[in-house]
């Protein structure tokens, strides 16, 4: 069981509660979840400050600072987080801004050149970052020893999907709620849903639950049930913006989750650890791309601009609809009520469900870092007691704290966000990958997915081959 579905069990019952359908007990109601505690012992460090560099946009809610106790649920936990470490290891946590117009990478990138120590770990975009860890610039984080990847607030399998060369660059645990933040999922309107037949009211009687928890949630029935929702508002013979739809996305959106979902890759590894272009003699991923080509640009589907289409969703005139979690806990204000879904499985022999994390914000450590013992401790004690009221947080306020919500949607969510993984086929090189393949889904001079390797492999695997070689040199 993952941490996220360990506190999913938590939110589980502190839903029920609120909804007021059980009793409380004497005992605490997070009795089902007891966060893993870290082994780092004794540290007093007089007072020092842990300078986090923060790669995150003026208006975006930030995860590593906060001025105290404001009323916003996640932003309370990141204060009550940060004073108890603080507290803990006599440290000053401080977040850093770049000055306007100045990108974080671009900041880390010169302050490594010069020597500048003005900061100890970064939060960066790993797309804009990618270049920099291949390069040598970041600290393996190997050698934070104080950093064990074996605990549970650490995502390993995100951690690996972006190690390359034996090492690993990017920490991404439960302090990183970028990545959580960036986590494609389906969203879907509950009444219209209800209206067209595929749920009821009641859990037991709904299709899409019972579908996702008996292990049936695939393509076939997105398929099955995108063609029930779909169909001619208007009446005036054509399927246009006034109608409605089984499933909204952006192209490129909708190629990378379902790939995701069914487990595959753009770009997977080879038996000596290199990245090597995954769609190269895989029938799998080509039988996928056949049928989302043939299936989903029928007229039941419709994709276009991210903003327009989740406006069009909650006009109630989609029944599925693509969405990261941050973009799902903006339509906790909608006028419907929607729940969530994870991406399906290709089919039944998958044994598990899969969701696509988009490049996201992930914490780095410069290769000069002077004192890696204490921003080992550090990093370690952040993703530790983010686990103990913030990633709850979190979880509490993406399923909307105001909605009085069922353990079903805990269940449907905690299934999206079992397995997560990157590709870097599409969090960092997307415009040259996943663009690429993704323009072929509605055009009609590409069969299939071996037409566009025989157009654009090449140049593919050039580009993958020189990630590998920058790999080996920054050994």
């Amino acid at each position: 069981m993952t941490i996220t579905q360990r506190i999913l069990c938590w939110a589980v019952v502190v839903g029920t509660l609120a909804a007021g359908s059980i009793q409380p007990e004497p005992a605490a109601p997070d009795a089902a979840y007891t966060p893993e505690a870290d082994e780092l012992g004794e540290y007093d460090f007089s007072g020092a400050e842990f300078r986090v560099l923060s790669g995150i946009a003026p208006d975006e809610r930030s995860y590593f600072d906060s001025d105290g106790e404001s009323g916003d649920i996640v932003s309370d936990a990141v204060w009550a987080r940060n004073q108890a470490v603080s507290e803990r290891f006599n440290v000053k946590i401080v977040e850093l801004r770049t000055a306007d117009g100045e990108t974080a990478n671009e900041f880390v990138r010169s302050a490594i050149l010069s020597g500048d120590d003005s900061f100890d770990a970064a939060d960066v975009d790993i797309a804009a970052s990618w270049f920099f860890a291949t390069n040598g610039y970041f600290l393996d984080l190997a050698e934070l020893e104080c950093v064990d990847l074996t605990k549970s607030y650490w995502d390993c399998d995100l951690i690996s999907d972006l190690s390359f060369g034996g090492r690993s660059y990017y920490a991404i645990g439960a302090a990183n709620l970028d990545s959580y933040d960036k986590t494609h999922i389906l969203a879907y309107n509950k009444r219209l849903a209800i209206n067209v037949g595929v749920v009821q009211p009641y859990w037991r009687n709904n299709k899409l639950y019972n579908d996702v928890t008996s292990g049936g949630w695939t393509l076939d029935k997105l398929y099955e049930y995108s063609l029930v929702a779909s169909y001619d508002r208007n009446g005036d013979g054509r399927m246009t913006a006034s109608d409605c739809y089984g499933y909204f996305a952006d192209t490129d959106d909708m190629l990378a989750g379902m790939c995701a979902g069914a487990g595959e890759r753009f770009v997977t590894r080879a038996s000596d650890g290199d990245f090597v272009l995954a769609a190269d003699d895989n029938e799998r991923l080509s039988g996928l791309y056949a049928r989302l080509k043939s299936q989903f640009y029928n007229g039941s589907c419709r994709y276009g601009d991210d903003d327009m289409l989740i406006m069009l969703f909650d006009n109630a005139q989609g029944l599925f609809c693509d969405v990261t979690l941050a973009e799902f806990t903006e339509l906790n204000d909608s006028f419907f009520e929607y729940e969530p879904l994870p991406y399906p499985k290709l089919d039944e022999s998958q044994s598990e469900y899969h969701s696509r994390v988009e490049s996201c914000n992930a914490t780095v450590v410069p290769a000069s870092c002077p004192d890696p013992e204490f921003v080992g401790v550090l990093l370690e004690a952040l993703a530790s007691e983010s686990t103990r009221g913030l990633l709850q947080a979190y979880i509490a306020d993406c399923m909307g704290i105001n909605h009085e919500r069922g353990e079903g949607s805990y269940e449907l969510l905690g299934a999206a966000l079992k397995s997560r993984t990157i590709d870097i086929g599409d969090a960092v090189y997307g415009e040259q990958i996943l663009a690429r393949l993704a323009s072929g889904l509605n055009d009609p001079d590409i069969g299939g997915l071996g037409d566009i390797l025989a157009e654009s492999g090449d140049e593919l695997r050039a580009l993958i081959n020189g990630v590998n070689l920058r790999a080996e040199r920054a050994k």
